[in-house]
């Protein structure tokens, strides 16, 4: 088993020409997924913790691998009223948007 820091990136800033920046976070707490976990293992952690609204799927977001973590990303920011529980309504235009991030931790 693998233990992961869950981070809330809740307030994000940018846009779809220069990029988002990460101005705030939060610890969500901090889960165990196996040693080899899947996309669609991030994705069920990221619903179960509220992070992600029920029924969103891999197709949804991008699920980007850090090798020591992931990030899952919103690839198209202006309908993510359709699916996110997070405050990052304000963003607009095409570029993948950070909505959470899973860190591996060795606590």
């Amino acid at each position: 088993m693998r233990r992961y820091n869950v981070i809330d990136y809740y307030d994000v800033w940018g846009n779809c020409r220069d990029g988002y920046q990460v101005n705030n976070q939060r610890l969500v707490g901090t889960i165990e997924l196996s040693d080899y976990p899947s996309d669609e293992d991030f994705i069920n952690a990221a619903i179960e913790l509220g992070i992600l609204r029920q029924g969103i799927a891999l197709g949804d977001v991008i699920v980007e691998d850090h090798g020591t973590g992931v990030d899952i990303l919103d690839p198209d920011p202006e309908d993510s009223i359709e699916y996110l529980n997070t405050d990052n309504m304000d963003n607009e235009g095409k570029e993948p948007l950070p909505i959470c991030g899973f860190w591996e931790t060795d606590y």
